[in-house]
């Protein structure tokens, strides 16, 4: 397995190289030479393990530069980082008398977005792969959602450095805020399992006999009695902190201040923002010289998909282990439009041998999607609609070349000039591919209201508050004639929790005078009472809010040079 670019399948790299370079600078993205194929040896193989042993599995079809010790510290850490009391994913339906759809709830990390794994993966790869003398700019810039589970995560923020960027047309201070606090709680709560571990240390220090303590020194520094501790921690503050926000000291706040850039720009040139960073040779040569890299934690980086396929076949895993799928047959994969997220990877586990019948791609009425996969046309210039499904408030995808790289068979100058001819009146290219692809890829482009009203039925008749995303996709499968009275089994990716969307959950299932007037802390206590269901950390806020870079779309390499250069 080696790895070669979307513009240039003469080169190739390992994996090693692919992740520490990240995105190409010439232009294009990194994409596997060939995708590797799933035997029913090697499914039937993963069928009994654990969530951990099978991305253990998986990740080393697509690392094999790496040694079993270092795919099985990177899949560890990455798991450690969130889910170690969790079960992901948890594949199941609602109720037992409905057998479709079948659901995969991705949803149970810190912040309640699928989006936790998957950066807590991109961490533990680059904190495998990164030199002592390094220094490593963490890029987070596609969803509001994407910063706040990579601030969740646990890291050094002197070699790895959060680098935020933000639309000022989109990104409100209240959201600045909820970032500012999901920082602080993670700062916080290391602080809590370092002083934790240093009083355990001292106290048992203090009551051992002298020729004990080695001995006593080795078993604490031992990484079980580390996690041990950490774990007791975390249950301690579970009890402790849960559903109450911290009010931090003002001295806490300022040690902890993020830098954002709330950046002045047009959504179709913010969509286009991390390319520019990317494919600025001068900036990466200037940040390399000095030790320093930019590092995509979104999907420029390859390492997000095999994240997700990862949770994917995993979730398939289950579902066979549970008599809810046979392994021969087929499915329909029904999902909401991420950026092509879960488009671009369900043609992969295609690629690798998975029977997915159908794909059903759902967006809302930001339908730009829709119209290229009918006419292999993008037109930009269009109206924006701003939803309350914020992750599909896309015009331009940064992924379509991936996407257009696979449906045209993998051909380099295919790709180039299908994507010179998405910005014409007809692509000659892909015209007759996405004709044939009418078979395979279902879409639709769902109003807010139909989503609200999905949220409503099926808590009715489920007693489960479903997130709008999920919401739309269910929406979509019932203009289809698509219901749980289908032979063909149905699967359907959870991607946030649902108290992430409370003002539209009560907008649902609340009468109008319930919650008029009310403000976001109050209609989400009224919804968390109503549906049993827990905030993440991602909801909370408090007045702290990080130091803002503002910058206009024109000036922005020279203001980050000026920050990467600090």
């Amino acid at each position: 397995m080696q790895y070669q670019t979307t513009r240039n399948q003469k080169q190739l790299y390992s994996f090693t190289e692919m992740m520490r370079i990240n995105v190409p600078i010439e232009g294009g993205y990194f994409v596997p030479e060939t995708m590797p194929l799933l035997s029913d040896e090697f499914l039937n193989s993963l069928i009994p393990l654990n969530f951990l042993e099978r991305a253990k599995k998986i990740f080393g079809l697509f690392a094999v530069d790496l040694n079993e010790n270092q795919i099985s510290d990177i899949c560890e850490t990455a798991w450690r980082q969130d889910f170690e009391n969790g079960v992901l994913p948890e594949s199941k339906t609602l109720n037992p008398y409905l057998e479709n759809p079948l659901f995969v709830f991705m949803d149970n990390g810190k912040t309640g977005s699928y989006l936790d794994f998957i950066n807590s993966f991109l961490l533990s790869i680059i904190q495998q792969l990164s030199k002592d003398d390094e220094k490593w700019y963490l890029l987070s810039n596609e969803k509001n959602a994407n910063t706040k589970s990579l601030l969740a995560l646990d890291f050094d923020p002197q070699k790895y450095i959060p680098l935020l960027l933000i639309n000022s047309r989109n990104t409100n201070n209240f959201t600045l805020r909820e970032m500012q606090y999901v920082w602080n709680e993670n700062r916080y709560q290391k602080e809590r399992v370092e002083e934790n571990l240093n009083d355990s240390l001292s106290s048992n220090f203090e009551n051992s006999e002298d020729d004990n303590l080695i001995e006593n020194a080795e078993a604490f520094e031992n990484e079980d009695s580390v996690l041990k501790i950490n774990k007791d921690t975390d249950k301690l503050s579970d009890s402790n902190l849960s559903n109450k926000i911290i009010d931090f000291t003002d001295e806490f706040t300022e040690q902890n201040k993020l830098s954002v850039f709330r950046i002045k720009a047009d959504i179709r040139e913010f969509e286009k923002i991390a390319e520019k960073i990317f494919w600025n040779t001068e900036l990466r040569k200037k940040i390399n010289a000095e030790n320093k890299f930019i590092y995509h934690m979104g999907s420029l980086n390859f390492a997000y998909y095999i994240a997700l396929i990862i949770i994917l076949i995993s979730a398939y895993l289950d579902l066979i282990e549970q008599e809810q799928l046979n392994g021969s047959d087929d499915f329909t994969f029904a999902f909401p439009n991420n950026n092509l997220d879960f488009l671009y990877v369900s043609i992969l586990l295609k690629e690798m041998g998975l029977p997915i019948s159908t794909l059903c791609l759902t967006t809302n009425q930001n339908n730009s999607i829709v119209d290229f996969l009918q006419k292999g046309i993008l037109k930009e210039n269009r109206k924006f609609f701003k939803t309350n499904t914020e992750g599909l408030d896309q015009i331009y995808f940064t992924n379509l070349e991936r996407f257009i790289f696979e449906i045209v068979n993998r051909d380099v100058e295919k790709t180039e000039q299908a994507l010179i001819e998405t910005t014409g009146n007809q692509n000659e290219t892909l015209i007759n591919i996405l004709r044939d692809f009418k078979n395979v890829i279902k879409t639709a482009s769902i109003s807010n209201k139909r989503a609200n009203k999905q949220i409503e039925d099926w808590y009715l008749r489920t007693d489960y508050l479903m997130d709008p995303y999920t919401a739309l996709v269910l929406e979509q499968l019932s203009q289809n004639n698509k219901t749980q009275y289908d032979a063909e089994k149905i699967i359907i990716p959870v991607i946030e929790h649902p108290l992430l969307s409370s003002q539209t959950m009560a907008e649902a299932i609340f009468p109008k005078n319930k919650i008029k007037r009310k403000p976001f802390y109050q209609i989400m206590n009224l919804v968390s009472e109503e549906s049993g269901l827990t905030a993440p950390i991602s909801t909370n806020s408090t007045k702290a809010t990080p130091e803002i870079i503002y910058a206009e779309i024109n000036d922005l390499i020279s203001k980050l040079e000026e920050f990467l250069l600090d």
